[in-house]
C-alpha cells in the first residue's frame, strides 16, 4: 500500500508541476505553444476541456483568431483603397485628355492674310488685314494692336510708332468659325510728324515692319493670343494708297535682324 500511495503521489505531483509550468508560461494565450499542445495540456488538466484553464486559452485562441482576421481585413482594405485611387486618377486624367481632344477639334483657329497699311493726313497709320477663322468654333472678344518700323532709304530717316497695349476688358467682337473677316485700326496718339509725311510724296524707297498682337478667347472662355508679323521693302507712297504687305517679306527682315 505505502509502494502503491507513493506511485499515486509522485504522478500528482508531475501533474501539478505541469499544469504551474502552462500556467506561468503561457499567462497571456497560446503564442508561447502550438494548439497542438494546447489540447494535451487540457487534458491533463483537473475537468479536461471543461477546466477554467482550458476555456481561457480557447478564448485566447478565439482572440488571436480574430486578430488575424482584423489584420487581414485591413490589408484587404487597404489595397482595395489603393486600387481605387489608381482608378479615379487614371479616369481624371482620360477625362482630361478626352475634353482636351475635344476642345481642340472644336475650338477656334485664327490667322491674317493681306495685311495693309496707309498714313493719313495728320500721319496716322491705318492698317487693314483679313483674319480668318478656320476652326470649329466662333473667335469671342477678338482684339489687336500693332506696332509701325518705317526706314526710309531714299531719305535717310526712321520711325517707330508708340507700342499699343491690349484691353483688359474688350469688347464682344466676335469672328465665327469659317469666316473671312476684314478689320481695321489706326494709331492717332503717336503719328508720324509731318515733316516725314511730305517726303513719302517723292515714292521713295521704304523699309516697314508691321508686328501685329491679337488675341482672343474660345467658346470654353480659354484665352488664346497670336502675333503676326508682315513688311515691305520697295519704293511706294502710303499717303496715295494702302501698300499692301508681305508675310514672306517680313519673313527676311526679321532674319536680317536677328543677324545683326
Amino acid at each position: 500500500m505505502r509502494g502503491s500511495g507513493q506511485r499515486v503521489g509522485r504522478a500528482l505531483a508531475r501533474a501539478t508541476a505541469t499544469i504551474l509550468a502552462a500556467t506561468i508560461a503561457w499567462p497571456a494565450g497560446v503564442s508561447a505553444y502550438s494548439r497542438h499542445d494546447a489540447r494535451i495540456l487540457c487534458a491533463a488538466l483537473p475537468g479536461g476541456e471543461k477546466s477554467n484553464q482550458c476555456s481561457e486559452w480557447r478564448a485566447a485562441e478565439a482572440a488571436e483568431d480574430s486578430a488575424f482576421w482584423a489584420m487581414a481585413s485591413f490589408f484587404v482594405a487597404g489595397f482595395g483603397v489603393v486600387g481605387l485611387l489608381i482608378t479615379i486618377r487614371q479616369t481624371r486624367h482620360a477625362n482630361v485628355i478626352s475634353r482636351e481632344i475635344g476642345q481642340a477639334q472644336t475650338r477656334c483657329y485664327l490667322s491674317a492674310r493681306d495685311a495693309a497699311i496707309q498714313f493719313g493726313a495728320d500721319g496716322s497709320p491705318i492698317l487693314s488685314m483679313m483674319v480668318k477663322n478656320s476652326g470649329q468654333s466662333p473667335a469671342r472678344y477678338f482684339q489687336f494692336v500693332f506696332e509701325v518700323f518705317v526706314q526710309n532709304h531714299t531719305d535717310g530717316w526712321e520711325w517707330q510708332s508708340a507700342p499699343q497695349a491690349l484691353l483688359e476688358d474688350p469688347e464682344n467682337h466676335d469672328i465665327p468659325a469659317g469666316a473671312d473677316e476684314r478689320v481695321f485700326l489706326s494709331i492717332v496718339d503717336a503719328p508720324l510728324p509731318q515733316a516725314r509725311l511730305s517726303d513719302f510724296m517723292l515714292d521713295p524707297i521704304l523699309g516697314m515692319t508691321v508686328t501685329i498682337q491679337a488675341a482672343w478667347r474660345d467658346v470654353f472662355e480659354l484665352p488664346h493670343s497670336q502675333v503676326w508679323n508682315f513688311g515691305h521693302g520697295g519704293a511706294a507712297n502710303p499717303l496715295d494708297q494702302p501698300v499692301q504687305l508681305s508675310l514672306a517679306v517680313t519673313a527676311a527682315i526679321v532674319a536680317v535682324h536677328d543677324r545683326d
